[in-house]
Parts: structure tokens; C-alpha cells; sequence
């Protein structure tokens, strides 16, 4: 729902030539899609921070974790997406604080998630 409300307005302000709302909007439809995809690395960084993946059930994905990122998996990724559009001289420093938590997440999601799947071959 919330990819296609941004989709939208991204569009409509687009058309009405309203580019400065259609950047933010743009901004908001590519984090939502972004998350997706930073979901695994959210599940990565929680097994590192607790041991393991602690309310995660493998087999039927309805543990209390599983719950939670139904839901949450998208916000952090749209506030650092709010807090760029709204505070760029901000966003910059939290950019800053960021990127290596997010270079870890990658690289963990990588090797726990991605890379045993080609050893399968």
C-alpha cells in the first residue's frame, strides 16, 4: 500500500511539474523498495547482536521476531529516508554514522544468507 501511494504522488507531482515534491516522494517510493532487500540484512544484524536468531522460526516464519518484521521492516529505512529530506546538512552526519553499520549488515548478510546458497551447486 505504501509503495503504491508513493508511486502515485510520485507521479502526480511529477505531471503537475512539482519537482521538488515529486524528488521527496521518489526519494520515499525507492527506500520502500530498497527494504525489501535490507530486510535479510536486518534478520543478519539481529542473529549477530543476540547469537543466533532469537525469535525467528525457521521452519513457519511466525516467531516473535517474524512478527515484528512483518510489519517494522520498512521504518528504518523510510526514517533515514525523512530524516535526509528534511535535515540534508543532518543527514549527512547520520550518513556518516550509518554506513558502516550498514556495510557490516551487508557483509554478514552475505555470508550467513547468500553465499551458502552457492555452495549448494
Amino acid at each position: 500500500v505504501l509503495i503504491l501511494l508513493c508511486a502515485t504522488l510520485t507521479y502526480k507531482n511529477a505531471r503537475a511539474q512539482e519537482f521538488d515534491f515529486h524528488r521527496r516522494w521518489a526519494l520515499r517510493l525507492f527506500a520502500l523498495g530498497i527494504s525489501s532487500w535490507l530486510y535479510r540484512v536486518e534478520y543478519s544484524l539481529w542473529g549477530l547482536l543476540n547469537g543466533g536468531l532469537v525469535g525467528h522460526n525457521f521452519e513457519t516464519w511466525d516467531g516473535s521476531f517474524d512478527y515484528v518484521m512483518d510489519f517494522f521492516f520498512y521504518i528504518p529505512t523510510l526514517l533515514v529516508c525523512e530524516l535526509y529530506i528534511r535535515r540534508p546538512a543532518f543527514a549527512h552526519k547520520l550518513f556518516i554514522l550509518l554506513a558502516p553499520a550498514l556495510a557490516t549488515g551487508c557483509l554478514i548478510a552475505l555470508f550467513q544468507w547468500w553465499l551458502p546458497m552457492f555452495s549448494m551447486f
